[in-house]
């Protein structure tokens, strides 16, 4: 017989091992969300954080989460924090207002020409 300690402990190490699994498939997620946000693609960030395509694919793919260096520069090439990313939780400072700025800029040339 499983003594009630030793049970406890298996299923908070299963708890776990699945918080930390969906916390994987949650940060390629918001990667993913960034890079259509700016408008790059899996290549392009691989160029900006010194990757291989490969190495960025094999990591979305296999839903692993790179090591902290890694995810910082992932951060930065996607303009967003290591803690959003992580946790979906939004940070004060790191927005990026870029794409909302070549948005307006489009519409103000748009509405000159009429």
């Amino acid at each position: 017989m499983i003594s009630p300690i030793i049970l406890f402990v298996k299923l908070k190490i299963v708890h776990l091992c699945y918080c930390v699994y969906d916390c994987m498939l949650d940060f390629w997620s918001r990667v993913r969300d960034r890079l259509d946000y700016k408008g790059m693609t899996q290549k392009d960030l691989a160029a900006q954080i010194d990757e291989s395509y490969n190495t960025v694919q094999a990591w979305i793919n296999k839903n692993r989460l790179p090591n902290a260096e890694q995810a910082v520069r992932i951060a930065d090439a996607v303009s967003s924090s290591v803690e959003y990313l992580v946790t979906g939780k939004s940070t004060v400072g790191k927005t990026d207002h870029s794409k909302t700025i070549e948005l307006l800029k489009e519409a103000i040339d748009n509405l000159t020409k009429v």
